[in-house]
C-alpha cells in the first residue's frame, strides 16, 4: 500500500471521530485498523494508532486496548489463516502477549515485527 493512501484512509477514519454511527469515539478508526489488519498491514495498523491519538489523546487507551483483540481476529486468524486452537494455546502459554504488543504499539515497526514473531511462534505450535 502506497503510504499517501494509508494516510488518506486514516484520516477518513480520523475525521469521523464521534460520529453517532459508532459505539465509541474511535470506532472508525478501530474499523480502519481491523481492515489494515485483515489485509496484513500491520505496521500501518500501529499508525493509525499513533496519527488518531495525536488529534485525539483521550482514544490512546481504548486504541491501544483493542490491538491485541483485532490482531488476533484479523490479522493471524483471518489474514494468516492460523488455526484458532493454535491461537488461544498460545495466548494461553503466553500470558503476557497482549501487554507486550500494547507496550510496542508507539512504535510500529517495532509492533510490526513483533506481531510477526508471535505469528511464527503460533504457526510452528501447528507444526
Amino acid at each position: 500500500m502506497t503510504e499517501m493512501k494509508f494516510v488518506e484512509r486514516i484520516l477518513t477514519a480520523v475525521a469521523k471521530a464521534g460520529s453517532p454511527v459508532y459505539v465509541h469515539h474511535c470506532g472508525a478508526t478501530l474499523d480502519e485498523i481491523a481492515a489494515l489488519l485483515a489485509e496484513g498491514a500491520t505496521e500501518e495498523a500501529g499508525w493509525a494508532i499513533i496519527i488518531h491519538a495525536n488529534f485525539y489523546r483521550d482514544d490512546r487507551r481504548r486504541l491501544t486496548r483493542a490491538l491485541p483483540v483485532l490482531v488476533s481476529n484479523r490479522y493471524w486468524f483471518g489474514h494468516l489463516r492460523l488455526a484458532q486452537p493454535q491461537i488461544a494455546r498460545w495466548c494461553e502459554a503466553n500470558g503476557d502477549w497482549a501487554e507486550a504488543m500494547r507496550g510496542c504499539a508507539s512504535r510500529p515497526p517495532r509492533l510490526a515485527g513483533l506481531i510477526e514473531a508471535q505469528a511464527r511462534q503460533i504457526a510452528s505450535l501447528a507444526a
